[in-house]
């Protein structure tokens, strides 16, 4: 570990005149703008091996495990003095154990560490998972890979699976299965309601036994595949006239706005509309125009790119709203329009 420190502003209003400290070094680390540039970037190293040990030294994700310090503190009334730092107690920095890289948030005491190693060991020998690579991220790291692809209204979709862990309790470990329009990154989670694209578990004590139920979701991969085909088809069939697209699209996106989420506006600006209304007309959706399954893929379409926007943090948004779970604009467009 270097010997530079590492000093940020702690956000508790207790101690708003303290700052943090750890002893560590920062690390350059990916970050991705669209879903597009996550894709790319992998597409093109991907490996067919489910040997753990190859996945983890491909994604650079071996040779280095995370470590916990206690968070260190100094009053400012004592900065001038010179004082040395004092502990914070319950509170900790989790770091890698090569570089001294500090993830970003502060954990407690019952924050349980997932090491890559043990995380990703169920990946061993997963029947169909190929093109597999992965990366760092500022908050921990993630794994992709492919089951192949699927033919829906003939459009190519490709099985995406991805894996994220978290070192600073972002997120839980998520496994989730993405199916993505291969034309245009459009990410199509469109049988959400059949509860099979995703699961997350806590970082408690207990995470390590848990991370097994993170295997449910491989052996389901088939029936979500074929969640998607049906539900295409049956939107393909559903005819929504000329004067009840903007109606529609208004629903959806009032009702697919989750209240807590801040920084959306919860009213269905014009801009908004206009949005989804040109991707409902743009050349890869045209075809499906006057059928329910055209509006699902706009707001598909536009949820997969655009709502990133709306993020403090794209690297996250991106992630979690878009990759790791069903979206709720996506989802509200199938409850609407699929009754």
């Amino acid at each position: 570990m270097g010997d530079e420190k590492v000093i940020t502003q702690t956000k508790n209003p207790i101690f708003e005149r303290t700052k943090i400290m750890t002893n560590t070094t920062i690390n350059n680390t990916v970050n991705y703008n669209t879903i597009a540039e996550v894709l790319s970037a992998n597409q093109r190293e991907g490996i067919n091996s489910t040997n753990v040990a190859e996945i983890l030294a491909h994604s650079g994700l071996a040779n280095w495990c995370v470590k916990q310090a206690p968070v260190q503190y100094q009053p400012m009334a004592c900065q001038e003095n010179g004082d040395e730092y004092q502990v914070l107690p319950g509170n900790y920095v989790n770091y890698r154990s090569d570089n001294g890289y500090a993830f970003p948030n502060i954990v407690k005491k019952r924050y349980t560490i997932v090491q890559n190693e043990s995380g990703f060991s169920f990946l061993e020998n997963v029947a169909g998972l190929e093109q597999i690579s992965g990366g760092t991220l500022a908050s921990g790291c993630y794994v992709m890979g492919s089951f192949g692809t699927m033919d829906v209204l003939g459009d190519t979709i490709k099985n995406y699976c991805f894996f994220k862990n978290s070192f600073d309790g972002t997120t839980r470990f998520i496994v989730a299965l993405t199916p993505i329009r291969v034309s245009d990154s459009t990410v199509l989670n469109i049988a959400a309601a059949s509860g099979m694209f995703s699961v997350g578990v806590k970082h408690t004590p207990t995470v390590n036994d848990r991370l097994a139920l993170a295997q449910n979701i491989l052996r389901h991969q088939q029936k979500s595949s074929m969640g998607v085909v049906e539900t295409a088809r049956k939107a393909y069939e559903v005819k929504i006239g000329v004067t009840d697209i903007e109606d529609k699209i208004r629903e959806i996106v009032r009702k697919g706005t989750p209240q807590r989420v801040k920084g959306v506006d919860n009213n269905v600006t014009d801009e908004v509309l206009q949005d989804i209304m040109a991707h409902y007309y743009s050349s890869d959706i045209v075809r499906f125009v006057g059928t329910a399954y055209g509006i699902i893929l706009a707001v598909a379409k536009y949820a997969s790119n655009e709502v990133v926007t709306h993020s403090k943090n794209k690297e996250l948004g991106i992630f979690n709203k878009c990759l790791l779970s069903p979206n709720p604009l996506v989802s509200a467009a199938v409850k609407i329009l699929l009754p």
